[in-house]
């Protein structure tokens, strides 16, 4: 599963953006863009993380993350779409209902799908690395088993702490 965490959608402002950490007034991000520019998103900004945006389905959930839309993206579109922010809205739908076929099309709008489609393409150029696999953290696997050395060895290695009691002697 991709992780999302990082990357933002910041109201009035094109683009996407990296939060890189915390500042006195706001975050500081950085644009995905060419030339990226770092600035300041203050408190008042409407600060939307990718990882918490869901898409209307008609499923039973209601909603899908949009972290799997993206992973479906990717696993059909590996190199990149074949629409733009700029296609015509039947197109759009058709590619959207490719990659979601149960999306709500009563409540997702077109100007949605061209925002995912956009924020699909800038991740997938300027932060690759969002789309690789990342191994489970928890693993089946169990460690490797280290021998332990003997008794003397360990307490050898151990000096003693002086106790209280025998600080006071």
């Amino acid at each position: 599963m991709i992780d999302l965490k990082e990357f933002a959608a910041i109201a009035g402002k094109p683009g996407l953006y990296r939060i890189l950490k915390p500042a006195r007034a706001g975050v500081i991000i950085e644009s995905l863009e060419a030339t990226p520019q770092r600035s300041t998103a203050n408190a008042t900004s409407k600060v939307s993380l990718l990882k918490e945006i869901t898409i209307y389905t008609t499923n039973a959930e209601g909603a899908t993350s949009l972290q799997e839309v993206m992973m479906s993206i990717h696993k059909h579109y590996p190199t990149g779409t074949k629409v733009t922010n700029k296609s015509e809205t039947a197109e759009l739908v058709a590619f959207f209902g490719e990659v979601l076929p149960d999306f709500d099309r009563e409540r997702v709008y077109a100007s949605d799908i061209k925002k995912i489609v956009s924020w699909y393409n800038l991740l997938l150029n300027f932060a690759p690395g969002v789309f690789e696999e990342k191994p489970e953290e928890t693993t089946t696997e169990a460690a490797p088993v280290q021998e332990e050395a003997p008794a003397e060895v360990v307490a050898e290695a151990k000096p003693k702490k002086a106790t209280k009691k025998a600080k006071a002697e």
